[in-house]
């Protein structure tokens, strides 16, 4: 809510604000993944928004020391989940700008390519077929002609996926991948 100005608890000491993709706004009404996305400018927005409320923004340790020493002062932290290239790319310009810390977690799977990034595939999947071959999650032939449909197939597949230990969903994922 910092990027739209809503009012936070009266009590609160400290938070930590989790990212994972920053980059700007898609296009289209098929953007399944668009819940791990900010913009730039809402970025911007937010760090604008603390300075304004004169919350500083701290790295993690620091958040910890001052959790840790009962410090009352308000505090912001900062972190980007996955090490998506965009929060190099998009990110950290707006954090230089604003001359604040931030961490960036990154999954060591997706630099070395032993992760899969199912959730991004299927996006990829769906978005370019008229028809998915969904049989290897366990949901045969999804129309997927039009937004309203894409949808509602990669929610479909979304709950399939989920329904599978880790080989499993890779297995089914690549095979579809395979497919299309």
């Amino acid at each position: 809510g910092l990027g739209r100005g809503l009012p936070l608890r009266a009590d609160w000491r400290g938070a930590v604000l989790m990212m994972h993709r920053v980059r700007p706004a898609g296009t289209g009404a098929f953007r399944p993944n668009r819940h791990l996305e900010i913009t730039p400018g809402f970025l911007d927005d937010v760090l604008e928004r603390l300075s304004q409320m004169r919350i500083p923004v701290v790295c993690l340790e620091e958040a910890a020391d001052r959790l840790a020493r009962g410090c009352t002062d308000r505090f912001a932290a900062l972190t980007f989940d996955d090490g998506y290239r965009d929060n190099l790319v998009h990110a950290a310009p707006v954090m230089r700008r604003h001359g604040v810390p931030f961490t960036v977690f990154v999954a060591t799977g997706m630099v070395d390519a032993s992760a899969n990034a199912w959730w991004m595939t299927l996006e990829e999947i769906v978005a370019a077929a008229t028809t998915t071959d969904a049989r290897p999650a366990g949901c045969g032939l999804l129309d997927t002609r039009d937004a309203k449909r894409k949808t509602a197939a990669f929610d479909t597949l979304v709950r399939a996926m989920w329904r599978f230990d880790e080989p499993g969903r890779d297995r089914a994922i690549r095979e579809m991948a395979d497919r299309h």
